[in-house]
């Protein structure tokens, strides 16, 4: 039968599709990215392909055991490529050939030739990544005008103080005593309908200045508001409260209430309103500005900041010593709360993970935090913690976890240390999971751009959907990763028997799949620094089940990335092997590589021997003498990339100044700046500030209290 121009149109879908029983015909394919046979013999001899337009030809199983997938199928004669000769030969050793602008490929007679076998002929476009949503709504911080009473309260008064709250209506402004304890565990009334926001701030709240984080000697400027009981000393218990702002107060457990044995099971500031069914009734904007919440050395706090409602903002605030012995703690988590949620120029300390999304079940029916702001803000675990013994031996998990969440910017901020202890420790984990049935969960359209992260066993962990729950959850999807510095991701400090991967990616395993687990998809990686060490030299590595038994994951974009080490598969040589095994809808070019063993992949790859071979420049980290990462004018990746910009981290004007405002909690017009242009191109001059080269740790870890105090946070 005769394949019309039609039938080719119609077999080039976004989507893979199939063409039937095809003896005769002519194929022409106008500006494919991939063309893919999947099962040659079925051709003829007059079938006739006209490609027009650059592409990739790939072959799989000409036949049936004949040869591995990738390769190009013998039977298919390849003449005339713009008046050059092809020999079939060398293709087979290949699994893609970048074709001229027009070529015709013949196929020979296959003997045997069956009119169904030709089902299995797919042509089809490469499926690029699509990009992230990035967040719809934020929380406006801008101090309002207060026309209500002010209301203040004698130094130690917390009954008066209690009394104050639920009297205030809106417009109001409660006048805690700077340097003054209040001692007790205080409830925030519903204020009823009104316009206008309620406002506690310390009488010195004129020396702390929005815009610069708090440190711990901004304590003396603070009024202290420290919880006597094992419950939160600033709870929202009641549904529909609305419109409080908090400033510049210190909130604590008592020394020898929360000490262990004894455990404070919830949040310092438990925002949830009692955690009801409907988002309408939960907490809603909320402003915590310019506070110091904190556990000590000796406490169990299992949570900072519970941020359960919508229009929530954290703010120039420095949250520490947030730890519990034998439970997740968080600086600030979210589960209830739909957003929109601002986190931003804050010093985040906790053990398990700094920042959670998920993690419980949702009160709320279908319920995802959405459009978080994460900017500026330094993550740290302090890594005097690393091997405590018991009753301190906090659980250690990570930095970053998405368990339901979507619609969220992370930029500009700093993430120091996390090792292998309750988890693998890595920096930032997306890995959805549906507690309590919650289905719907997902970690979806995540964007992470200018972030430096730094001294950890792994860099990002990206999974599939919920392995662990019934019925699973949507998996992770439209992520983008662009212009981010990974720095000391080593396996012998930080990990213990793996580790050392800028990215850990997780597919499904081959084989059965009860729960209908579905992997993740539209991974865009593109303009890192990826700087790792291992005994493997992986920089990237691909896992699923036990072995290479992996249901492939994809699309996935990996483009203009400088990493020291290869990219590797779990069983699987590294290169064009893994990357075959392990995905599909592969975008990779103009990445450089400095490797020792990886030579197998696919044309757009860079691979060096040494990393003097990149030609760094001399600039250095004010807290790291001697580094340098950006790229001398003079090397020859220096606007090199798809993009004609730098391979690697190439808008240094804006990662250097969007970092070291995290570093020193001087956030102004950070988030402006990126604002000013998409997250897919960036302007700007390639001035560098921060400059970082590979493999320098700090001789020995600084502890949280001196890091903390050298940089002005």
């Amino acid at each position: 039968m005769r394949c019309s121009v039609q039938r080719a149109a119609e077999a080039l879908n976004p989507v893979p599709s199939t063409a039937n029983a095809i003896a005769l015909g002519v194929f022409i394919v106008k500006n494919p990215a991939e063309l893919v046979f999947a099962n040659a013999k079925a051709m003829a001899a007059t079938t006739t392909l006209l490609i027009i337009g650059g592409a990739q030809l790939f072959g799989l199983n000409a036949r049936a055991g004949a040869t591995r997938a990738g390769q190009i199928p013998p039977e298919l004669d390849c003449e005339s490529i713009l008046g050059t000769t092809v020999d079939c030969a060398s293709l087979q050793s290949i699994s893609a050939m970048v074709l001229p602008a027009s070529a015709v490929v013949n196929a020979n007679s296959a003997p045997g030739l069956i009119e169904s076998d030709a089902s299995n002929l797919s042509l089809h476009n490469r499926v690029t990544p699509a990009r992230p949503a990035l967040p719809e709504a934020t929380v406006d911080v801008t101090m309002p005008v207060q026309m209500g009473k002010i209301r203040r309260i004698s130094p130690g008064d917390s009954k008066s103080f209690q009394k104050a709250l639920s009297a205030s209506t809106c417009g109001d402004t409660i006048v805690l005593q700077a340097g003054s304890t209040y001692s007790g565990n205080f409830t925030i009334p519903n204020i009823g309908s009104c316009s206008g926001w309620v406002i506690v701030e310390s009488s010195k709240v004129s020396n702390l200045p929005s815009g610069t984080r708090v440190s711990l000697s901004s304590a003396s400027d603070m009024a202290k508001l420290s919880g006597t009981a094992l419950t939160a000393a600033l709870r929202f218990a009641a549904t529909g409260i609305h419109n409080f702002r908090f400033i510049g107060l210190e909130i604590s457990c008592a020394t020898g209430v929360c000490d262990v044995p004894n455990d404070l099971a919830e949040g310092l500031v438990e925002i949830d309103g009692g955690l009801p069914s409907s988002a309408a009734q939960t907490p809603d904007h909320i402003i915590i500005d310019r506070c110091y919440i904190h556990g000590t050395p000796t406490q169990n706090i299992r949570s900072g900041i519970r941020a359960n409602g919508t229009n929530i903002a954290v703010i120039d605030s420095y949250i520490s010593e947030i730890h519990e012995n034998g439970f997740d703690s968080q600086a600030i988590v979210d589960w209830n709360g739909a957003g929109p949620l601002l986190i931003q120029n804050n010093f985040l300390e906790a053990a398990s993970e700094n920042i959670l999304f998920g993690g419980a079940g949702a009160a709320v029916s279908r319920l995802i935090p959405s459009d978080i702001t994460i900017v500026g803000n330094y993550f740290y675990k302090n890594p005097s913690w690393l091997g405590k013994a018991a009753p301190y031996n906090w659980v250690i998990k990570n930095l970053l976890e998405f368990k339901n969440a979507q619609r969220v910017l992370v930029h500009g901020n700093v993430f120091a240390y996390c090792w292998y202890a309750a988890q693998d420790g890595s920096i930032v984990l997306v890995t959805p999971r549906s507690y309590s049935g919650d289905s719907w969960a997902t970690a979806a359209d995540l964007t992470f751009t200018d972030n430096l992260l730094e001294h950890a066993a792994i860099g990002f962990v990206i999974s599939h959907s919920d392995y662990n729950h019934v019925p699973t959850s949507h998996p992770s999807q439209r992520i983008l990763i662009q212009n981010n510095v990974l720095t000391d991701i080593d396996r012998a400090t930080w990990g213990t028997g793996s580790g050392g991967w800028s990215f850990l990616l997780e597919d499904i395993a081959g084989g059965a799949n009860p729960n209908n687990l579905t992997n993740w998809h539209d991974l865009t990686i593109d303009h890192n620094d990826l700087f790792t060490q291992n005994n493997y030299n992986c920089s990237v590595f691909s896992a699923g089940g036990t072995g290479p038994s992996a249901v492939p994951a994809g699309p996935i974009q990996f483009t203009n990335n400088l990493m020291v080490g290869d990219l590797c598969g779990q069983g699987l040589s590294p290169g064009k092997r893994s990357l075959d095994f392990y995905y599909h809808d592969v975008t990779w070019d103009k990445n450089v590589l400095v490797s020792a063993r990886g030579r197998d992949y696919p044309k757009g790859t860079l691979i060096l021997s040494k990393t003097n071979d990149l030609r760094f420049g001399p600039e250095s980290l004010a807290n790291n003498p001697g580094t340098a990462y950006r790229l001398l004018s003079a090397s020859p990746y220096h606007n090199a990339g798809t993009d004609r910009k730098d391979i690697g981290v190439w808008d240094w004007s804006t990662l250097n100044t969007a970092t070291n405002q995290a570093l020193t909690g001087h956030i102004r017009g950070a988030l402006d700046d990126h604002k000013k242009r998409s997250v897919e191109s960036r302007g700007g001059a390639c001035r560098s500030l921060l400059n970082r080269t590979a493999f320098l740790r700090p001789k020995a870890p600084p502890t949280a209290r001196r890091v903390c105090i050298n940089k002005g946070t």
